[in-house]
């Protein structure tokens, strides 16, 4: 069906395209027709008008040269070869006619009323072509052309040539026109001259033009000639109508071809191709039957065998939602190992963890608390007698365990805050001077014995920090403590700050030590996990420096960047964004980029 479907829409349309072809054609050759006749009209009618206006600019030379009585026959000139015998009249400047060829002579006839006599006594035109008018002399239908005669410059009357206007039609007799075909000779002005058709002849009751006529005049400005087609005509016939401009006369012609009599042969052919088509679309409309009637029969015996086949069907969809059932039971059965392996992966992750964080955190707490409890025996058992000096100096021993021990507290408990989301921050307005130099005098000690310069910006730097002055004071120590762990004696490590383009702020360390790998940060960034490298370290840690400073740095909406080079050593980065950063704006970029020596008290 389907099929038989496509196949009959294909014949509509194709019948539908001929139908449409035809019907163009038919149009475009009726526009052909209606422009070779307004050709050939065109070329009869300004032969014709051509002669009288040269007989009337002949004559009104003769009269103009004249001094006494003007004779008309002597100045009129010879008619050419084909051209049609055209009537000559001369009046005075009052409208008498003075002077004419017309055979029942001049007698007393005035033409003062004529609207040609009129336009030329006002000089509103040269060659003026008048409406279709009785001659008073001749008796007959003509078409007036006028000049304007002067004599010292003063209007002496007008000569007026007639032509009769079956003149313009006569070349309708070597063409074979159709019964609608109409022919109008109409003034650029809108004014029809003449009007012919086949079953009419001719007429010269010059009704008024269709508005649609009247602009299609109009638009013919600047072209020599176009087609409308309306029904602006006076018998109310469609017409596909040519315009064709006179190139020196103020002449329009325009000659339609009715529209449905031109179409008349193309609905005869459009009654044979639906007729076609219809007997077409039959044939793939029985062919659909009878197909329908074959695959009826089939279906008929497919059903036959499908009833017999439903049991078989029915069993085989039994064993495979068995089978399926199996396969969803593996499917979660590997997914279940699956699980299970990775849990088993993680534990064995968080018992290394653990054994790694106890071994290391009972190393860092022993350390101290050996010290303490050393010393402390000695102090208490006096065992080294009455030296004072000696127990002065195993109390700061004992005091710096104890900072010690109380540091690695202090960063597990902080690291546990942050990690459940209890630490809260105590902000205040920190001079970033005061920071950087309070950092340095808590690690100077440090620095001091393992023999490392440290270099900071130069003082007033005008710049103010909104943050917690005890984090931002511990995420510099650890930084600054780690740096020094890590660099060697005569090493250098420099602490700066610089403006960001953003309006935020850049605090950096950088150091001289032994520099870290990519895969080395990664671990370091870890809690509880340190970085193992061949050379020896003079401090131990619990590993807790590094991450704790990278929270407390997020917390105040910060970033932590480390850029490492193994052997050539670390910079770090710390970046406050402009919400919490108010600068000088009197204190000048050079002054970042400054730094000088910080002075360790001896």
């Amino acid at each position: 069906m389907a099929f038989s479907l496509a196949i009959m829409v294909a014949i509509c349309v194709l019948v539908g395209e001929a139908i449409i072809n035809e019907r163009h054609d038919a149009l475009r050759r009726a526009r052909v027709d209606a422009a070779n006749i307004s050709a050939g009209f065109e070329e009869q009618i300004r032969t014709s008008f051509e002669a009288a206006a040269n007989a009337a600019v002949e004559t009104k030379r003769e009269f103009e040269r004249s001094e006494g009585r003007f004779e008309i026959e002597k100045a009129r000139p010879a008619p050419a070869y084909g051209a049609p015998s055209i009537d000559i009249s001369v009046t005075d400047a009052d409208g008498n006619v003075v002077s004419t060829t017309v055979p029942s002579g001049p007698g007393a006839t005035s033409v003062a009323d004529r609207d040609y006599f009129r336009v030329q006594k006002r000089g509103d035109a040269d060659l003026y072509i008048g409406s279709p008018i009785q001659g008073r002399l001749s008796q007959r239908t003509v078409i007036p052309l006028s000049l304007r005669l002067e004599r010292n410059g003063q209007f002496a009357g007008v000569v007026v040539t007639s032509l009769t206007p079956s003149l313009l039609t006569t070349l309708h007799r070597k063409f074979h026109l159709g019964e609608t075909t109409a022919i109008n000779l109409i003034r650029s002005d809108g004014v029809r001259l003449a009007r012919y058709t086949k079953s009419g002849g001719l007429d010269t009751s010059v009704p008024p033009l269709s508005p649609a006529t009247l602009k299609s005049l109009k638009n013919l400005a600047d072209m020599p000639s176009g087609f409308l087609v309306g029904d602006g005509s006076p018998d109310g016939i469609v017409r596909i109508q040519h315009l064709r401009k006179f190139p020196d006369l103020p002449l329009v012609i325009v000659s339609g071809v009715g529209r449905d009599e031109v179409l008349a042969p193309a609905r005869r052919q459009e009654l044979t191709f639906i007729g076609l088509g219809l007997a077409a679309l039959c044939l793939p409309f029985f062919m659909a039957i009878m197909l329908n009637r074959e695959i009826n029969r089939r279906v008929a015996q497919e059903s036959a065998l499908d009833r017999e086949s439903d049991k078989v069907r029915m069993e085989h969809a039994a064993l495979l939602s068995i089978s399926e059932e199996l396969a969803n039971e593996r499917v979660k059965l590997r997914r279940t190992n699956a699980e299970l392996v990775a849990a088993k992966r993680r534990a064995e992750q968080a018992n290394e963890a653990k054994s790694a964080f106890l071994a290391n955190m009972s190393h860092e707490l022993r350390t101290p608390l050996n010290a303490i409890l050393g010393f402390s025996e000695i102090i208490r058992d006096k065992m080294i007698g009455t030296d004072i000096d000696r127990y002065a100096s195993y109390a700061a021993d004992i005091h710096q365990s104890g900072t010690h021990l109380l540091t690695i507290v202090n960063d597990i408990l902080d690291v546990t805050r942050i990690e459940s989301g209890k630490l809260e921050l105590h902000e205040d307005k920190i001079n970033l001077d005061t920071l950087i130099h309070r950092s340095l005098l808590a690690v100077q000690g440090q620095a001091l014995a393992g023999s490392v310069l440290l270099a900071a910006p130069a003082r007033n730097l005008g710049v103010v920090i909104h943050g917690d002055k005890g984090k931002l004071k511990q995420i510099l120590v650890n930084l600054l403590s780690n740096a020094i762990k890590f660099t060697a004696q005569g090493g250098r490590i420099v602490i700066s700050a610089m403006p960001e383009w953003d309006g935020g702020l850049c605090i950096k360390i950088r150091d001289t030590g032994i520099g870290m790998s990519g895969d080395e940060i990664r671990q370091a960034l870890e809690l509880f996990r340190q970085v193992e490298t061949g050379l020896s370290r003079r401090y131990e840690g619990a590993g807790l420096g590094l991450p704790l400073a990278v929270r407390l740095t997020e917390l105040h909406g910060g970033t932590l960047t480390i850029d490492s080079t193994p052997g050539e050593g670390t910079e770090v980065s710390i970046r406050f964004p402009a919400k919490r950063v108010v600068f000088d704006k009197r204190v000048s970029k050079q002054r970042f980029a400054e730094t000088v020596p910080f002075k360790v008290a001896s």
